[in-house]
């Protein structure tokens, strides 16, 4: 998304008064993008949630974002999944509370999710997906599968692990059948 266009939506976000819920996955934003998005979000006072996922995020502008966000009155959910955040920033991410900051921010696919039987559906339509983006999902695959590794060790319940480890075993099963060309 050109930064013509993020000024655009800014100044549209801004003065929107019924906009709860905005998704701005994939589309590209980078960090100019999400700079230009932080000033105007000051000014919407009823968005409760924001999709940036797949967004291309540094650190910095995470962060930056978690600033606007912690003093806004309404937002109560970001989500940062699938970014470029180190592992510091993901932790430091990951400690704010709603109660305590104000917001919560998803830094990876499986917070605040129940990993059950639906990831097998997801598995076997990435399976079934076109030969020619095979490069791309192995990418995708293999960020899944840090976010499932990550989110197995952060919890401490065993059935909650369990379930990580089946659906990270779907994940390794699958990124060899693509390596294979299958």
């Amino acid at each position: 998304m050109s930064e013509a266009a993020v000024q655009c939506l800014g100044a549209a976000i801004a003065g929107n008064r019924s906009l709860s819920h905005l998704s701005l996955a994939r589309t590209c934003l980078g960090d100019v993008g999400v700079e230009a998005l932080a000033g105007h979000l000051e000014a919407n006072t009823h968005l409760k949630e924001l999709n940036l996922a797949y967004n291309q995020l540094s650190d910095q502008a995470a962060l930056r974002l978690m600033e606007v966000a912690k003093k806004h009155p309404t937002l109560e959910k970001v989500h940062l999944y699938f970014n470029e955040l180190s592992d510091a920033s993901k932790a430091r991410l990951r400690g704010l509370r709603p109660g305590r900051d104000g917001v919560q921010v998803l830094v990876s696919v499986t917070d605040g999710v129940d990993i059950s039987a639906y990831w097998a559906l997801v598995l076997a339509n990435v399976e079934r997906s076109p030969a020619g983006d095979r490069q791309l999902i192995a990418e995708r695959l293999a960020l899944f599968r840090k976010d499932l590794s990550e989110g197995r060790h952060q919890t401490w319940n065993p059935w909650k692990k369990v379930k990580f480890l089946r659906v990270e075993y779907g994940v390794r099963r699958l990124l060899k059948k693509i390596e294979r060309g299958a």
